[in-house]
């Protein structure tokens, strides 16, 4: 399945609940044409978006905004193509931050977001171009940029071992949700789809939390 061919999936019903704006998906398709056109050498004419659009990113954090990405991308079904840290979209996260593929991409996806986020809101990215887990958590440490508790936006790490975004607080139980790339749902290991999923059950005891806008 070709990222050009991708159409997008109703928006999660949680993004009001979450406090974000749903962006038009009409909109967000046609900036993910653009950044593959883009990546692929291709110029484009078309200018993104529109007043509206322009007037709906003026509400919105960097970090808001790369939530709504995120999830927008999430519904869009974003997978591997074998388990392999490969895919169509997948290789456009890895391309534009590293540009090694077949690596290890949650937070290669989390920056992607907040790249596009930065990018769209004509503002700095406020997340360093470090990808792994535990090394962008040392640099949150030493930046003093960690929290104790996890709010909309806060960029996670588990375990010094993986990533992905918070779309909302802790909840019962101690688990708060979130959105991340680069891991699976509602299988075991040996029967997962790797992708972008949006999940409701990170335990927070286990994570270490960035607040970086």
């Amino acid at each position: 399945m070709s990222s050009s061919s991708l159409s997008y999936a109703t928006p999660p019903s949680d993004f009001a609940s979450a406090g974000l704006a749903v962006i038009a998906p009409a909109m967000l398709l046609k900036d993910r044409q653009a950044d593959t056109a883009s990546s692929a050498g291709i110029k484009t004419l078309e200018a993104r978006g529109t007043a509206s659009y322009a007037k709906q990113m003026a509400t919105l954090s960097i970090s808001q905004f790369a939530v709504t990405i995120a999830l927008q991308e999430a519904a869009a079904g974003v997978f591997e193509r074998a388990n392999d840290n490969r895919g169509d979209r997948v290789d456009v996260y890895q391309q534009s931050t590293s540009g090694v593929l077949g690596e290890a991409w949650c937070l290669k996806f989390v920056y992607w977001c907040f790249e596009q986020a930065a990018r769209r809101l004509n503002a700095k990215n406020p997340m360093p171009a470090i990808f792994g887990a535990a090394q962008f958590e040392a640099w949150a440490k030493s930046a003093n940029k960690l929290v104790a508790t996890p709010a909309l936006g806060d960029v996670f790490v588990k375990e010094s071992r993986h990533g992905g975004l918070v779309t909302g607080p802790t909840i019962a139980g101690g688990t708060f949700p979130s959105v991340e790339g680069n891991t699976w749902a509602k299988s075991d290991f040996a029967h997962r789809r790797e992708g972008v999923y949006a999940l409701q059950n990170e335990k927070a005891a286990r994570c270490t939390f960035a607040r970086l806008a």
